[in-house]
């Protein structure tokens, strides 16, 4: 059974940490709920022929997408106070999120052959690139710079560690986006087809064989080094996770 650990720590500083353990508590919650939602209820709606129940679906994750997004960036108050670092990843994710919208829309679909839908699906997985980045970049530093206890350390662990696969998802999505089908043949630039790239980053992330046989060598060369980079970072984490400092 793990022991709370008793650190040296100011109210002020022991408060912030508390509020900032639960805002990870909520975050990994929220990236297991979209995790199901993405890999595995996904699987169910390829099954069916309902479009009904297709379109339920894409509205359904911009329900969870933007749950998840929201709570991601809402852990950036807690490592910055610089209001430009704040209000420019703000302005990021917005930006993303409503060209993924707009392109996605099953309602008004867009031509995947066209110039202003290459555009807007190139902003929108370029911007969620990099918000995702930035934040994760603060949980790496906070984990790694920071006086926490064993059980503070595990709940940002396990959340940098999910937050890898949506990472690779959005490279992914651009190379599927730009490439000439990468991911399969059959498999096109659309929603569907980010779906399909964010299975195949967490069969990569789990290191599970992808049913994805057909994949190009840019997505393989890419899943390499997705998981050189999960591993490295499970090493140093297992580190972290020992050391007492």
């Amino acid at each position: 059974m793990l022991v709370p650990e008793k650190l040296n720590l100011s109210p002020s500083l022991l408060e912030s940490n508390n509020k900032t353990e639960r805002g990870y508590i909520i975050l990994l919650s929220t990236q297991l709920l979209t995790i199901i939602y993405t890999v595995v209820v996904f699987q169910i709606i390829l099954r069916s022929t309902s479009v009904i129940l297709s379109t339920c679906y894409t509205f359904g994750f911009a329900i969870v997408g933007m749950a998840y997004t929201w709570f991601t960036y809402s852990m950036i108050r807690h490592f910055s106070q610089s209001k430009a670092v704040i209000w420019t990843t703000f302005v990021i994710f917005l930006i993303s999120f409503w060209t993924g919208l707009i392109i996605s829309n099953p309602l008004d679909p867009m031509d995947m052959e066209s110039t202003t839908y290459k555009i807007l699906g190139f902003i929108n997985q370029v911007g969620s690139f990099i918000a995702f980045t930035i934040i994760m970049v603060f949980m790496v530093r906070d984990i790694f710079a920071g006086q926490h206890t064993i059980v503070y350390r595990l709940w940002s662990a396990a959340c940098i560690y999910f937050n890898i696969g949506f990472i690779f998802s959005f490279i992914y999505g651009v190379v599927n986006l730009l490439g000439v089908n990468e991911l399969d043949m059959s498999i096109k630039p659309n929603f569907t087809g980010y779906m399909h790239c964010v299975n195949y980053s967490y069969y990569t992330l789990s290191t599970l064989d992808t049913p994805y046989v057909n994949a190009g060598g840019l997505f393989r060369g890419i899943g390499v080094l997705q998981s050189l980079f999960a591993n490295l970072y499970i090493v140093l984490m297992v580190g972290r996770l020992l050391s007492k400092e």
